[in-house]
């Protein structure tokens, strides 16, 4: 199955991230709003393009937001039995 990162902003100053599975959407995290990272993520973006950073074309905000993707997807991994890297 396709793994989808998506964030919305709800208001103003924050961004909600979510993970769709096709199945059903977690809820992730929130960071402060930026500009750069909410055009970069308001789009669904596949798992494996959120977490190259070879997409990020050196924003220090993006690339700081892939690696909080990352890691919160090894949690979810670990508390849900593969559900994130079948």
């Amino acid at each position: 199955m396709r793994r989808i990162i998506m964030c919305k902003n709800e208001d103003s100053r924050v961004l909600n991230f979510y993970m769709n599975d096709g199945k059903r959407t977690r809820s992730l995290f929130r960071i402060p709003f930026n500009e750069n990272v909410y055009r970069y993520f308001k789009k669904e973006v596949p798992l494996e393009r959120a977490i190259d950073h070879t997409y990020a074309k050196r924003d220090k905000a993006i690339n700081h937001t892939m690696n909080i993707i990352r890691e919160f997807v090894w949690e979810l991994n670990g508390e849900e039995d593969n559900w994130v890297f079948d």
